[in-house]
């Protein structure tokens, strides 16, 4: 048989998945081996398949087939079939016989009775591997024999390959898995380590819970469990003999056999650990069941939280046991109530707590004692509290006068870690600082702040407070902790007396990665006060019907100010600021005010007294309704320090007022830049004060004239000048002389922006005879301090001018 011959069999043989019931018609293939030659006797070609039919549909017959692979054995074939209303296939029996009774034929398979339509087989190949042949003879090897035996070989792997694919399998990264044996009687199920048991079945697993019951019951009669009236009775049980007992509220202590010494330091007043007197607490001590990971303050630790009794204790006991659970599993739920306290203290030791609550509405610590301590007084590292409100008994103005913060964050002195707070949707309401924060992480977002001198006050850590890593002193922020951050988001201020955020400490122009976003101060002083740090950034926030300005500044290196909107309640208003953004006392460098609208300012909206401003930029900033209340002296932006470098880009004044200027520069040490400013309604002077750039736009000034030579009289109107570039300036207009005699004319003007020239080229314009019938014509040239126009005057007539000229600051 050719290989083209070959082909055209495997291709009819692979082709072939249908089972027909057998009939008097042989099928193609059959026809062609028969013709294969006594050549195909040695050969066995296997292609690849899984030695399996698909599965097929009885037609009422008894016998099926030919089959669509070969076999070597009638005893290599299995039939499986699977009869209407069965659920899984089963191994019946059938008669195997092949096609053409070759070595390696095709067969047929009859079933004892008729299938009907409605059951259905499937046939497979279930060789079982063996050796049946010698494939030598003598010194040579037997090739006929060979290939018969690697047919064989082949059809079996082929085989278990399918075998394998319908096993049990796991993942590549687990494990292999082990069946235990049927004890005929469980079901297989999974452990919780990931092994296949056998399991009882619902029946026998009722039948073990309640001889566990019966079990229980007998090791609680073995250990003498008790029902007591209160915590006084169980300091009176024998624990040698009782080591479980149950208060009337159902609370449970277990005796413990050890060592409670230093345990017991953290409860002195004996909520958890309560001491046998007639045991050291070295051998033993009652220990009391909580509930849940989550414990209660008052389901397990026993706060009344109805706003009257002193829940102080409770409440310590409960902060000094979370000491004993895993780091940053230390949470603490607070039950719907009102816990009256007097001070809760969270010592260093104890890192990671976590106050919950149901809603700040629900959930709420209030403090009843007057005086100058903090309600919260926090020394541990990732301190949490989520849905909690902090609020005082005491009067706001008390509490502002004796300086009575609601949570004081401060690791101490001397300390290898740095607090780092987070806060999340809580209230805190009538402090001096709802939060005092003396640590370089705090995360406070979406919380509620009111009646407070100061919402969130910080204090930036010196490094001399901590044990650095590097003492070299090269860089005063070297140190192993890092930069944290502090991060203030989605937070409502209301009715604030100082500011919302305050950064005021020693070491407030040290502080970094400031982040304060989409706040809302409604009635109330300041969205900030204070300095910026490095990389400092306030945006996207609100503040109306405010009293003073919104911001507060006393210094910042390379921050970002943008999206602030507010101002005062109403033009004389109330509620209206005299300002509404200063900069004051310190150094600002490379930094941004941007996207802002100001509103309703008495005086100047943005009022700048700091030392310098050095590279800050102002800019897409629109202003309405400023400096009502004396518009002859206020100015849109009103600059006071001295050798600043400050640019201002697109900004806008709207309203009727006219002010003195849009910008004003009070030192002439400063360089001002102003491009693309705009106004609606007044008539404000772009500018005023001292030199400032004013890009693109024209202004006026009345030149001084020097008839230098050849004039006897000059005048002239005022000119227009602006400026093309920063150091470009643009003057045009008209101007009358009238010569001594006819000749050559020099007349000199003065200059809108002063410059000292060394060349004449420096300057260069024309000047053309506005007077009708006369064609003259001259030159401008640089002289000096002053513009020099030239000209040959035909006679002693007036003649009127128009010029234009440029020069370039020097």
């Amino acid at each position: 048989m050719d290989r083209r011959s070959f082909l055209r069999v495997g291709a009819l043989i692979a082709g072939d998945t249908s089972a027909a019931h057998l009939n008097n018609h042989k099928p193609a293939y059959l026809s062609l081996l028969n013709s294969r030659g006594d050549s195909m006797a040695a050969a066995f070609p296997l292609q690849r398949e899984l030695r399996q039919s698909a599965i097929l549909a009885g037609d009422g017959g008894i016998t099926y087939g030919p089959f669509n692979f070969r076999i070597f054995d009638v005893e290599d074939v299995k039939t499986f079939v699977r009869f209407g209303g069965e659920l899984a296939f089963t191994n019946r029996p059938a008669t195997v016989k092949k096609v053409n009774d070759e070595a390696f034929d095709f067969f047929t398979v009859t079933f004892a009775q008729p299938l009907p339509v409605n059951a259905y087989f499937v046939v497979a190949g279930m060789r079982l591997a063996e050796r049946s042949a010698a494939v030598r003879i003598g010194k040579q090897l037997d090739i006929t024999a060979l290939d018969i035996e690697l047919s064989k070989f082949a059809a079996t792997e082929q085989e278990l390959r399918r075998d394998l694919g319908r096993a049990l399998l796991v993942g590549f990264d687990q494990p292999s898995v082990e069946m235990p044996p049927s004890d005929g009687k469980s079901y297989l199920g999974w452990s919780t380590d990931g092994k296949l048991v056998n399991r009882l079945d619902a029946e026998a697993a009722v039948d073990q819970a309640q001889q566990a019951v019966k079990a229980a019951q007998a090791a609680a009669a073995s250990v003498d469990i008790r029902r007591l009236p209160d915590i006084k009775t169980l300091r009176t049980l024998n624990s040698n003999v009782t080591k479980l007992a149950f208060l009337p509220d159902n609370t449970g202590f277990d005796w413990k056999e050890v060592d409670s010494t230093s345990v017991a330091l953290f409860d002195p007043n004996e909520h958890m650990v309560v001491k046998d007197p007639e045991t050291p607490l070295s051998l033993g001590a009652w220990y009391r069941r909580l509930k849940g990971d989550e414990p209660g303050v008052r389901d397990a630790f026993k706060a009344k939280g109805d706003g009257i009794a002193d829940d102080t204790a409770a409440l310590q006991d409960a902060i000094h046991w979370m000491e004993y659970y895993p780091l940053r599993s230390r949470a603490l739920t607070w039950e719907r109530g009102i816990y009256s306290i007097s001070q809760l203290k969270i010592p260093n030791e104890i890192a990671g707590i976590s106050f919950n609550g149901r809603s700040f509405w629900d959930s709420t610590i209030m403090c009843r004692e007057s005086g100058g301590e903090p309600v919260i007084r926090n020394s541990s590292q990732e301190f949490k509290m989520f849905h909690m409100s902090l609020m005082s008994a005491r009067p706001n103005s008390e509490n502002w006068a004796n300086h009575k913060n609601g949570l004081h964050n401060d690791k101490g002195i001397g300390e290898t870690t740095d607090v780092d707070v987070t806060i999340g949707r809580c209230r805190i309401a009538g402090f001096y600082q709802g939060i005092y924060h003396k640590g370089r992480g705090l995360a406070a977002h979406n919380n509620h702040f009111a009646s407070c001198h100061f919402g969130i006050g910080l204090d930036w850590p010196s490094l001399g407070d901590y044990k650095p890593s590097d003492v070299s002193g090269v860089d005063v922020f070297d140190d192993h902790m890092g930069f944290r951050g502090i991060a203030i988001s989605n937070t409502r201020f209301h009715s604030m007396s100082y500011a919302a955020v305050a950064n005021i400490g020693a070491n407030a122009n040290k502080i970094a990665n400031l982040k304060i976003n989409d706040i809302v101060l409604d009635i109330g002083c300041r969205i900030f006060y204070g300095h910026l740090g490095l990389h400092g950034s306030i945006t996207d926030s609100v503040s109306t019907l405010s009293a003073t300005e919104i911001l507060e500044l006393t210094g910042g290196r390379d921050f970002n100010v943008s999206g602030i909107v507010g101002g005062g309640n109403a033009k004389g208003g109330a509620r209206t600021p005299q300002n509404l953004i200063k900069l004051t006392e310190g150094l600002f460098i490379g930094g941004r005010f941007s996207n802002m609208v100001l509103s309703n300012s008495e005086e100047h909206a943005i009022r700048d007294t700091s030392t310098r401003l050095r590279g800050v930029t102002f800019s897409d900033i629109t202003f309405h309704d400023v400096g009502f209340d004396a518009p002859a002296t206020s100015r849109a932006f009103s600059f006071g320090s001295q050798n600043s470098d400050i640019e201002i880009i697109n900004a806008k004044l709207v309203g009727s007022d006219t002010l003195q200027g849009i910008v004003g520069n009070n030192y002439s040490n400063n360089r001002i830049r102003a491009i693309n400013l705009s106004k609606e309604g007044n008539e404000s002077p772009w500018i005023v004060g001292s030199t400032i750039i004013l890009v693109g736009k024209r202004q006026r000034y009345s030149p001084a004239r020097v008839n230098a030579t050849n004039v006897i009289a000059s005048s002239a109107r005022p000119l227009e000048w602006f400026y093309l570039d920063d150091e470009l300036i643009e003057i045009g207009g008209g101007i009358t002389a009238q010569a001594t005699a006819a000749g050559n004319c020099q007349v000199d003007l003065s200059l809108p922006v002063a410059t000292l020239f060394t060349q004449p080229e420096q300057a260069w314009g024309a000047l053309v005879a506005a007077t009708a019938g006369l064609n003259v014509a001259g030159s401008v040239v640089a002289n000096g301090t002053m513009l020099r126009l030239r000209w040959l005057a035909p006679n002693t007539n007036n003649i009127r001018f128009s010029f234009r000229a440029c020069y370039r600051l020097i």
